[in-house]
């Protein structure tokens, strides 16, 4: 006890605010993108001090990042030579035990405010109708070469994942083809019935869309913290729907219209509350769900994340950033943004799409008002 409390002491204490990469373990850092290139694979990654066991542990902590990680860019290569978490090791057994450090009160900024003008410049939207101009021979090409009836932009998010990846772009879109072809993706979208489905695990995943921000896109909200556990189990016995379910919430964000003159028409904004966040998350049945829910988001739904903000998160996402950090392009940073509490950033989005939680101005929202339901799947 006196040795734990000793090297409880002499640990460092987060910042409560800062843009860090998802708090993942380095087998699932494949699905968040960005990740530098490496030639080699990295040998005894974590170190002798550090069993696979205990960061199992810690992959289980956040099985839905896994999930929404997936919709940014995928990486190719694996983690850079002389990366560790032996930094995380004097309190690596707090992590475990999910302990938080108490957070600062968040500052308040001002509109006009340099720090106002610096997140607006970083919640900026990608420019893909620029990009699309820049690669529009490319995107034609591979439209013939593989026979696709994706539009423009589905092709160029796919042209993107593949450069990054080391993948064929044309067998790429063949197989997302195939997939939504043996999926039924299309009807399912379309079905009464499913659409119900869909809605009722939006409900069970405490999952809401919440409308377009200031730049149009999407904006998503869970509150993971607040699970009933044993309801998303239940939900996800099913592996096969359950993935389904949880790909008609892409297609939803995707066909979402937007502003005709929007910058970026398929980035989205998810926003992951952790407030409540705790052991009885640690699940491997909900690992196994969301990793299932992952594979397919990253193989057929690639480069849609804009931003993603956790907030009320543990201080353990935020000491993890600091030994993963080496892993990320800034480009990827840029994109996530952690917070002990509710980061004024956050406001770039829009008040009005926000709830008051979040430092928004919109009351009885679901799923912070248990009261209100989820609002029907976007019309598409």
């Amino acid at each position: 006890g006196a040795a734990e409390a000793a090297r409880s002491s002499s640990a460092p204490c987060p910042p409560p605010h800062s843009t860090s990469p998802l708090p993942c373990p380095p087998w699932e850092l494949m699905a968040l993108g960005s990740c530098p290139r490496s030639p080699k694979p990295v040998a005894n990654t974590f170190g002798g001090s550090m069993r696979r066991s205990s960061v199992r542990k810690l992959a289980a902590l956040m099985p839905m990042l896994f999930l929404l990680a997936a919709l940014s860019r995928p990486a190719r290569a694996p983690a850079p030579a002389g990366l560790s978490l032996t930094s995380l090791r004097g309190g690596w057994w707090q992590v475990l035990r999910m302990g938080r450090r108490p957070p600062a009160a968040a500052p308040s900024i001002a509109p006009s405010s340099p720090a106002a003008a610096a997140y607006a410049a970083v919640l900026a939207p990608l420019d893909r109708q620029r990009l699309l101009a820049e690669h529009a021979a490319d995107v034609a090409e591979l439209r013939e070469t593989s026979g696709s009836s994706l539009n423009d932009q589905d092709i160029l998010a796919h042209l993107r994942a593949a450069e990054l990846n080391g993948q064929n772009p044309a067998t790429r879109i063949r197989e997302t083809l195939a997939w939504r072809h043996s999926s039924e993706i299309d009807r399912l979208v379309a079905s009464r019935e499913w659409r119900r489905a869909e809605r009722e695990l939006r409900q069970v995943l405490k999952c809401e869309y919440l409308g377009g921000d200031v730049h149009g896109r999407p904006v998503l909200v869970q509150r993971v913290g607040a699970w009933d556990l044993g309801e998303v189990e239940a939900a996800a016995e099913d592996i096969d729907r359950f993935v389904l379910l949880n790909a008609m919430v892409c297609e939803f964000l995707m066909r979402t219209p937007r502003p005709a003159l929007a910058k970026d028409p398929r980035g989205i904004v998810v926003i992951m509350d952790m407030e409540g966040l705790g052991l009885q998350h640690l699940s491997s049945k909900l690992l196994h769900a969301f990793s299932s829910v992952c594979r397919v988001v990253r193989a057929f739904y690639p480069d849609m994340l804009a931003h993603i903000f956790v907030v009320n998160a543990p201080w353990v996402f935020t000491a993890v950033k600091a030994a993963i950090r080496p892993l990320f392009t800034a480009d990827t940073l840029s994109k996530v943004h952690i917070a002990a509490g509710v980061p004024p950033e956050i406001v770039g989005l829009g008040e009005a799409c926000l709830p008051e939680a979040l430092r928004g101005r919109r009351q009885h929202v679901f799923p912070y008002d248990e009261g209100a339901s989820p609002v029907n799947a976007p019309h598409v």
